[in-house]
């Protein structure tokens, strides 16, 4: 093969493997939309407390303009000892159904 060709297949798998990834990072955020869209819906429905949607958010939305974004802003991050707290309670709270 040829210097030419060679290159030629090697830009054509660059191309490839860049629209892999995007079709990857594409299907990500539809599930996280998806994800998102069924848990406010649970809280909608009153299958899951406001409350613990709080705490959940509270627990793992970390970025200042993102806390902002789901009302968390002034409200200060659980602890690690406070997350395990939080997890047994909602641990409890799903297996009862609440």
């Amino acid at each position: 093969m040829s210097t030419k060709t060679i290159n030629k297949l090697e830009e054509q798998l660059q191309i490839l493997k860049r629209k892999l990834n995007d079709e990857r990072k594409k299907l990500e955020l539809r599930k996280k939309l998806l994800v998102g869209t069924a848990f406010l819906k649970a809280v909608e429905d009153n299958k899951i407390k406001p409350e613990v949607m709080s705490s959940m958010l509270n627990q793992y939305i970390k970025r200042p303009q993102d806390r902002e974004i789901v009302g968390l802003i002034g409200i200060p991050e659980k602890s690690e000892s406070n997350n395990n707290q939080v997890n047994g309670q909602q641990n409890s709270e799903h297996q009862h159904g609440y």
